[in-house]
């Protein structure tokens, strides 16, 4: 082992376009490092209430050092995926496998502006599909206790 940091492979296979519930089409691909500034320009353009169901707690921004661990991933025990239209970032779905276990949690955080399109269901997929070939399920997302939303 030398301590060199090795950056994972992008694992381009993931990358497709997807038709939409409301026969629109999206591009969905695993989130890179250079996503930052899109994540950080999609996180603003949330409502609060969305931002609160995502993270349980009021975060009006995101810091440099939550988008590095938001983008900045291994592609294995951290996955997350992105859907776009055009270069505009609509949607984003992660899962974290919990140390130890071939168990992840996912969240999911689709803009405002698309909610009702099936854009959580497709990332759902994606997620589960890529947790099982690293031998990993995901588990429902946690849920606020006063609303069915998040």
């Amino acid at each position: 082992m030398t301590g060199v940091d090795v950056a994972p492979a992008y694992p381009d296979s993931w990358v497709t376009d997807v038709v939409l519930r409301d026969g629109h089409t999206v591009h969905v691909r695993p989130i890179m490092p250079t996503d930052a500034p899109a994540l950080a320009e999609f996180h603003q353009r949330q409502s609060s209430e969305s931002i609160y169901f995502r993270f349980l707690s009021a975060r009006p921004q995101l810091s440099g050092k939550d988008l590095k661990h938001f983008t900045e991933i291994d592609y294995h025990d951290r996955m997350a995926f992105v859907a776009e239209i055009g270069d505009e970032l609509i949607a984003v779905a992660r899962y974290e496998r919990y140390s130890g276990t071939d168990t992840a949690e996912v969240a999911f955080f689709v803009d405002d502006r698309h909610h009702g399109r099936g854009l959580a269901t497709v990332m759902l997929e994606y997620l589960a599909a890529a947790a099982g070939t690293v031998g990993c399920a995901v588990s429902a997302p946690r849920r606020c206790p006063t609303t069915a939303r998040c």
